[in-house]
């Protein structure tokens, strides 16, 4: 979209990082597949394609969430395009 609208570019340190989470459900139709696709989402393959698509993918940061102190989530916000 470079070149169609207009933005202002917006220091990071100006506002607190937006970080994204998310959760299995203990009714999850699919438990099983939906804990390998936040497996996925939490690797490192996952995140290269984060950063391809213009995330910020901060190093990874503690869960909140029953699954203890092994569980790791990942922070990521969206890049400022360029102008």
């Amino acid at each position: 979209m470079q070149g169609h609208g207009a933005w202002i570019d917006v220091p990071t340190t100006a506002y607190p990082p937006l970080v994204q989470g998310g959760c299995i459900t203990s009714g999850a139709a699919h438990p099983a597949r939906a804990a390998a696709f936040r497996a996925f989402l939490l690797g490192d393959e996952a995140r290269a394609l984060l950063a391809q698509a213009g995330f910020v993918v901060d190093a990874p940061v503690q869960a909140a969430k029953q699954g203890g102190p092994d569980d790791k989530a990942t922070s990521a916000a969206p890049a400022r395009p360029s102008p």
